[in-house]
């Protein structure tokens, strides 16, 4: 001490030279010193009597001393007391403090971080250290290392850009801990705290360097120092957590960027190092014995028994795999730590933070379902989340709508990954979600609206689009009904015959959303309108899903000049916006439900199914965009409107009107009223000119046989066509539209008798077409006055 006190005060008095050099010339002293063969017994870890023999210190006193929290504050903080306790530590880590805060040398930073990388690997390595009691104490050493990190979080390399969670201010020129106890007097403090960027490099050894301490960390000291922190540190702690996640995925060759040779040997020689580092010890899963118990450190293993197909991979990207590994399985010991301790974090007002806390935890899974990892490490991760959802289910039923969906989203995505092993952990995760929500609240409309966003996800990124296998996925949605007909405990109630109607609706929209691509270039324009209708009634649940397809209807509807059936397209998601808007607050100017368009379509009835399984439309954010409003529900009935005025629809042209005039009148736009009554007077002057000239289209019966048209196969279908169109012409349309598709295989039958499935060959291809006119039933007709223009807006039952 009086040493080093003689070099601060020739250091203080030499002003010929920078404070950078001066503090290069002390680290180069202070690593002579840090290196020597005593320097854990002169820094006097808790308890002191470190080497002594294992019957004379008895376990359990350890535990008590660090449950104390006078011992968790003294360990934590790098204030005076701490460094006179342990000296030598006190002056790395106060060094390195400094340097990190106000030094932009990255050669200085890069040359403190080593130096305290070094140590570790040291100890970690050192026979005397391997009990785990004695790692423990010399790792409390280090914990001030922690804090010194989460102090230094924003200049830190980063993938992604965060928001700031500091919790220590940046206005403040003096380095503090957690409760703002200020640190080693120096010269230093005077200086401009630096603002730029720790390089990548050196962030990422600064993480390993807090997971290794983490790991070796006894958890009661953990658990006490996290319990008496700040919510702001903690969230800081989370993101570090978070970052550690994201800079050590593991990434192929093909993508690894290019460096130069310099960095590149100092990396590998790095790299090695830290492995050599982190395959020491085996991680607190291992010691639990939660996975693989009492068969050795896992990775270890793995690498010894393929050692001779390791020597022709590339050893940088094995370093690099088994870094990742141990990495990954360190960030999910803290985070099962961080949910025990979360439970009794409060802010000053003893408010439980339990909920924010395990929500940014459910982020660092999230992030880690989303990155590479392997096997193992990905059930461990599953496993966690299980775990986390089990004990908190609050989270994702009732808090955070948007980490339900992330969390169906990822789940949906493995269950499509060649990998059986991650698939099967995948449909165990999406069943106990299912589980858990019928269980809360009596139902899962939740995850079941989210998976059914998750798969219109899954189906439209382009990254994702060749990572989902659609066998692999059916296949596990076939596991997930066997889950629900095997569970004894819900076997008595709706629960297996819901996860069944829901695998199938999946299922559906999957083969809907296939078969779509394959016939977007097809010339059967029907063929497409139909699975476009199927694909929106699959998203029956997921209401804002179902309105971009009945606009995509209507906008395949106007390309074909079928105007009426575009109308009636946007009137239905008109009608489905009203019914969600009206279940959220009921507007006496807007329509009230779906009830309101009765009388332009009875079709429309069938979107008051789609609220069946909502309880809360608006919580469940589901009503939040920007169809969901007055102006938009008004924008769709102006569209249709113009489209039922362009094909002489003008019975339904009024009814529509009528519920924009009411909208109109409520907020007093005269202007528009005066629009509207010029249109509809526009409108029955027309009506009275034509009379009963109206004709709105042709009708034609379409019937399929044959295994060639699949699903198809005995189905039939009305076929609209423009007014005054033949049977020749549809008939000569169709058979040249299939007899390029399928050749010599194809017949079309001229006859309009009913056919006999059994009298055709199955192998062939099959068309009959017939005209038919509209049939209306005896009490219909009472209320249908113009049976030509009821025919286009509602289902014809047929003789």
């Amino acid at each position: 001490k009086l040493y080093w006190r003689v070099v601060e005060e020739e250091a203080d008095t030499e002003s010929t030279l920078k404070w950078e050099t001066l503090a290069e010339l002390k680290l180069t002293l202070l690593q002579v010193l840090c290196l020597h063969e005593h320097y854990v017994q002169l820094n006097l870890p808790y308890p002191h009597s470190l080497f002594q023999e294992k019957n004379s210190i008895k376990a359990h006193q350890f535990k008590a001393k660090l449950k104390s929290t006078k011992t968790a504050q003294s360990l934590r903080a790098l204030n005076k007391t701490y460094c006179e306790r342990h000296y030598l530590v006190g002056l790395l880590l106060s060094m390195e403090a400094h340097i990190l805060n106000f030094s932009t040398n990255t050669k200085l930073q890069r040359a403190v971080i080593n130096l305290t990388r070094d140590i570790l690997y040291r100890h970690d390595n050192e026979p005397n250290f391997q009990d785990t009691s004695r790692r423990s104490r010399v790792a409390s050493l280090y914990l001030p290392f922690v804090s010194i990190v989460m102090d230094v979080y924003d200049k830190l390399w980063k993938r992604f850009k965060e928001p700031d969670s500091r919790g220590s201010s940046i206005d403040d020129p003096k380095i503090t801990d957690e409760n703002g106890d200020h640190t080693l007097n120096s010269p230093m403090n005077t200086l401009q705290r630096n603002t730029g960027q720790i390089p990548k490099f050196s962030t990422r050894t600064l993480l390993l360097c807090v997971l290794s301490i983490l790991k070796n960390c006894d958890d009661e000291l953990l658990k006490k120092w996290w319990s008496n922190m700040k919510p702001t540190r903690i969230n800081t702690l989370i993101s570090i957590i978070k970052l550690c996640v994201s800079c050590f995925e593991y990434r192929p060759s093909s993508s690894k960027t290019k460096v130069s040779n310099k960095i590149a040997e100092k990396s590998e020689n790095t790299k090695i190092e830290l492995e050599n580092m982190f395959k020491a010890s085996r991680t607190r899963h291992f010691k639990q014995g939660s996975m693989e118990a009492n068969t050795g450190n896992r990775w270890t293993r793995g690498l010894n028994k393929k050692s001779v197909e390791a020597e022709t991979v590339d050893e940088e990207e094995v370093s690099e795999s088994l870094v990742c590994a141990e990495t990954s399985t360190i960030t999910l010991d803290t985070i099962e730590l961080l949910v025990e301790t979360g439970s009794s974090i409060s802010d000053g007002d003893n408010v439980n933070l339990s909920s924010p806390l395990v929500a940014k935890i459910l982020d660092v899974i999230l992030l880690m379902m989303s990155s590479n990892q392997s096997i193992h490490v990905m059930k461990m991760v599953f496993s966690t989340q299980r775990s986390i959802i089990t004990k908190f289910p609050h989270i994702i039923f009732e808090e955070e709508t948007d980490q339900c969906s992330s969390l169906c989203y990822h789940l949906l995505r493995h269950c499509a990954t060649f990998v059986k092993e991650v698939r099967e952990e995948a449909v165990a995760s999406i069943y106990l979600l299912m589980r858990q929500n019928y269980e809360s609240v009596g139902s899962f409309s939740r995850v079941k609206i989210q998976l059914t966003i998750a798969l219109s996800r899954l189906r439209s990124d382009s990254s994702d689009a060749t990572k989902c296998n659609d066998t692999y996925l059916k296949k596990s949605l076939i596991t997930l009904q066997n889950y629900a007909d095997n569970d004894s405990e819900l076997h008595s109630t709706r629960f297996p015959e819901q996860v069944k109607e829901v695998s199938k609706n999946l299922f559906m929209i999957m083969r809907d959303t296939v078969r779509m691509k394959e016939v977007k270039q097809d010339k059967d324009c029907a063929m497409r309108i139909d699975l476009m209708y199927r694909i929106a009634k699959g998203y029956k649940n997921s209401p804002a899903l179902r309105i971009t397809w009945l606009k995509s209807m209507a906008a395949e509807h106007k390309l074909n000049d079928n105007k009426c059936e575009a109308a009636m397209c946007l009137i239905h998601a008109a009608a489905l916006i009203s019914e969600y808007m009206y279940m959220v607050e009921s507007q006496t100017q807007l329509p009230q439900g779906c009830i309101a368009f009765e009388k332009i379509s009875p079709n429309v009835l069938q979107e008051c199914a789609i609220i069946d399984d909502v309880l809360k439309p608006d919580e469940d954010g589901m009503c939040t965009g920007g169809e969901f409003s007055e102006k938009g529900l008004e924008s769709l009935l102006k569209q249709s409107c113009d489209l039922l005025m362009e094909v002489n629809m003008f019975e339904c042209v009024n009814e529509v009107n009528k519920l924009l005039m009411a909208i109109y009148q409520d907020s007093r736009k005269n202007l528009q009223l005066s629009k509207i009554h010029e249109k509809l007077r526009n409108a029955y002057d027309k009506m009275h000119s034509l009379g009963k000239k109206r004709v709105l289209g042709s009708y034609f019966r379409v019937a399929f046989y044959g295994e060639k048209f699949n699903e198809l196969n005995g189905v039939t279908m009305i076929y609209k066509e423009k007014p005054f169109t033949k049977l020749p012409e549809i008939a000569q349309r169709l058979q040249s539209l299939y007899l390029d598709q399928f050749g010599d295989d194809f017949e079309f039958i001229a006859d309009s008798k009913r056919i006999d499935p059994d009298s055709i060959d199955p192998y062939r291809a099959y068309v009959q077409v017939t005209f038919v006119e509209p049939y209306f039933e005896p009490f219909e007709k009472k209320y249908k006055k113009e049976k030509s223009t009821d025919c286009d807006s509602a289902l014809i039952p047929l003789l």
